[in-house]
């Protein structure tokens, strides 16, 4: 048999392979079917594990913000960390026509994000990042596009906050918060109005300014602080607003001018004006302005009061004195809307109107020379404040004076109006 092989030695380990070397017996190459050589030394001890090389480069660096005097830089670490952490990053810049130069000279960059400050302003500048290990400093990727330090100009943008988009309502004695987000540059001024005047700071309000975010906050709110709020944002290169309406929720005010506008023998009617404040919400316990009181006793006195009701609270009741229900007389008028004569061509309509008063509802005749028959081609209409006549066909026999009577308890109201034929009219 063949001599055994000499003591093999371990090159290469891997997290799943080895490689193996050995020196093979002097005769090796000899035919020998004798059978299998005896075995060789045993190996040095060796532990699996991966290969530790530098780590790959950086993914994806770009410039994400700058100015005329820096430049933030972001990027995602390497895919690859050649098998030991990355202990952080370096970063160099090459201004138009120069060298690279490493930009964090003194420790590595832990963060995926840098900001490179002492930019000239009008200068310039590549930059570009590579990460480190234990082994060493990986593979550089450069950031494809150069950057001018200048600054950059962007109008202002106002975005209110979900909250108070367009309305914000508190109730009195609690605080108004409203929040805006702001983008500009540079950053802008910003004020608060309300109507014609501008806000500023006191001891119920705190305006703050925190880019982009911008907050105003107004405490213990009263009725007065309801109304619209305009959040202006300026600056060289554009404006920007943004009006928000606040509603401070409080009881209404008292019915305005209530008063009785009719009486009979068993109802009347109560009248009264919304109130001048509403409380900042609509009046929600009447419908804003009378009521009809049926079902009352003739000759009885009774006393009427009102309230407004919304969701802040109620108002004070205010109140009518004591009211005697029965049926209210007023002597009939009648009010002819014509004057003198109505001059009508044979076969045309006659037309007659007049308005009407009187309590209680005043019975109304039209009458021609005292002639109590009907006449099919009369008819009347009459209401609680009018009283029209209509004559079809019109005919020489019924031109003349017609009376017209309105009669109640009260007494009665005569008019008069004459009706002639026109015949010169074809």
């Amino acid at each position: 048999v063949p001599d055994a092989p000499s003591q093999p030695v371990v090159k290469e380990v891997y997290k799943d392979t080895a490689l193996i070397t050995w020196e093979p017996p002097a005769d090796v190459f000899a035919e020998n079917i004798a059978g299998f050589s005896g075995p060789s030394p045993v190996s040095d001890p060796a532990k699996p594990c991966r290969p530790i090389t530098v780590p790959g480069p950086p993914v994806n660096p770009k410039v994400k913000d700058y100015s005329c005097t820096y430049a933030d830089l972001v990027w995602i670490k390497p895919t690859r960390d050649g098998g030991s952490p990355v202990l952080g990053y370096v970063v160099e810049w090459q201004k138009a026509g120069g060298e690279w130069e490493k930009v964090n000279k003194d420790d590595l960059i832990k963060q995926c994000a840098y900001r490179v400050k002492g930019l000239t302003e009008g200068t310039e500048y590549r930059f570009r990042v590579r990460a480190v290990n234990m082994i060493g400093d990986g593979e550089t990727r450069e950031i494809p596009e150069s950057v001018i330090a200048q600054d950059i100009i962007i109008p202002p943008e106002i975005e209110m906050d979900v909250t108070c988009r367009t309305n914000v309502t508190v109730r009195v004695g609690h605080n108004i918060n409203i929040t805006g987000y702001v983008k500009a540059r540079p950053d802008p001024e910003i004020t608060w109005t309300k109507g014609e005047a501008l806000l500023e700071r006191d001891k119920r309000t705190t305006l703050t300014n925190n880019f982009p975010v911008v907050h105003m906050r107004i405490k213990e709110a009263t009725r007065s602080d309801h109304g619209k709020y305009v959040l202006k944002a300026v600056n060289d290169s554009g404006e920007a607003s943004a009006t928000i309406t606040v509603n401070v929720l409080d009881r209404p005010g008292h019915c305005k001018n209530l008063t009785l506008t009719y009486v009979t023998k068993n109802a009347c009617m109560v009248n009264w004006d919304a109130p001048e404040d509403n409380g900042g919400t609509e009046i929600t316990n009447y419908i804003d302005t009378f009521f009809m009181v049926d079902k009352c006793i003739e000759n009885q006195l009774y006393q009427f009061r009102v309230q407004s009701t919304n969701d802040g609270g109620e108002s004070d009741w205010v109140k009518l004195t004591d009211v005697l229900v029965k049926e209210e007389i007023q002597k009939p008028v009648l009010d002819l809307k014509f004057v003198g004569t109505t001059v009508v061509k044979a076969g045309e309509s006659v037309r007659l109107e007049a308005a009407l008063r009187g309590k209680p509802q005043p019975e109304v005749k039209w009458v021609k020379d005292k002639a109590t028959g009907d006449n099919p081609r009369i008819s009347v209409d009459t209401g609680s404040d009018y009283s029209k006549f209509l004559l079809t066909k019109s005919k020489r026999s019924d031109t003349g004076k017609y009376v017209i009577t309105a009669t109640n308890p009260a007494g009665t109201f005569t008019a008069y109006a004459n009706v002639t034929e026109d015949r010169h009219r074809k």
